[in-house]
């Protein structure tokens, strides 16, 4: 850019002319957009079934706080009781196994026994064994006590999660399947996440750091305060935003999931230089402000700027610590 230099000798413009040095400071800058409410991933759980079968029994209300493992409801299915009838042969084959490798363990410690005879009763058992953990682990993925399977007892569908009944559609005699919708869903709201949408031009006005304050429409009086977990890397292309996710403790469930809610981002500047708007001045190319390089002399600088509000603007280049700059007048310089 060309820096044009000029020389005032008219005593009355001197005059009309303030101008201030500058200096590097901390500030905070404030940006308030909007945010939609969402349950913390782990905190939301749609309950299904695992396997086809009828319900016999609900073990619930709708609204009823629970903790995790918590029977929801009872389904008659012959599924799971072949599930149930196959672990507990794989369960009861593994102990057979295990008696006879250990007994032949010792006849060959004894050396009455062949290797060969003690090598095929441990791989029995190792063989057992395997199908035993894997009819084990499948059970637990139902989350099954499996310390006390019974194949006369129906199978039990718990709660993942602790929190509260939200949803609940379950009817005694039902008879549902593995696609069917889900029937129970169980949320925690002690703490919330808040999806907010930053637009691109205000991207560099926030932090990992910020302080944060989300407020509702229906009690604008008692903001919460949250904190960022992760600023998006992708931009949404049709709105020029990216996301920014933030979390919150929620004690009297102020926060629903689905609510529009305002957030207000603090993010702290350091070092930084902010200027009164009434210095800078714009044209069709650049944004620009006067240097006072001499008792009567000044030069247009261009600089980048972003505004942060109350009549503020924060430079982002063409300035150094110890410019002069002409804070107010400066019109008469143009």
């Amino acid at each position: 850019m060309k820096n044009d230099s000029l020389e005032v000798n008219d005593p009355l413009l001197l005059a009309n002319l303030k101008t201030d040095i500058v200096h590097p400071g901390d500030y905070h800058s404030d940006l308030t957009t909007f945010g939609v409410v969402k349950p913390v991933p782990g905190n939301y759980a749609e309950v299904s079934v695992p396997f086809d079968g009828r319900i016999i029994r609900s073990n619930v209300k709708l609204g009823q706080k629970i903790a995790a493992g918590t029977p929801l409801f009872e389904l008659f299915s012959p599924d799971y009781l072949e599930s149930a009838r196959t672990f507990l042969e794989a369960k009861r084959e593994k102990e057979i196994k295990e008696i006879n490798y250990m007994r032949k363990k010792d006849l060959f410690g004894s050396e009455i026994i062949s290797r060969k005879e003690y090598e095929e009763a441990r791989l029995e058992y190792d063989l057992a064994d395997k199908e035993f953990e894997k009819n084990l682990e499948l059970l637990k993925i139902y989350n099954q006590n499996t310390d006390n399977v019974d194949i006369s007892r129906p199978f039990s569908v718990v709660s993942p999660i602790a929190g509260e009944i939200v949803r609940h559609e379950i009817m005694t005699g039902q008879f549902l399947r593995t696609d069917a919708d889900p029937v129970i869903t169980v949320v925690s709201l002690d703490r919330v996440r808040i999806v907010a949408n930053v637009k691109e031009r205000d991207l560099y006005t926030i932090g990992p750091d910020d302080g944060v304050e989300i407020i509702t429409e229906s009690l604008p009086d008692r903001p919460l305060k949250g904190n960022i977990i992760y600023i998006s890397d992708i931009m949404n292309e049709q709105t020029r935003s990216v996301e920014v996710f933030v979390e919150c403790d929620n004690p009297d469930k102020i926060l629903k999931p689905g609510m529009f809610v305002t957030v207000n981002f603090r993010h702290a500047l350091k070092d930084v230089f902010v200027i009164p708007s009434e210095a800078v001045y714009q044209d069709n190319e650049m944004c620009y402000l006067f240097l006072q390089t001499g008792e009567k002399t000044f030069s247009k600088r261009e600089v980048s700027v972003k505004s942060v509000g109350n009549g503020l603007l924060l430079v982002r280049s063409g300035l150094e610590e110890g410019n002069i700059i002409v804070t107010d007048g400066g019109i008469y310089l143009r």
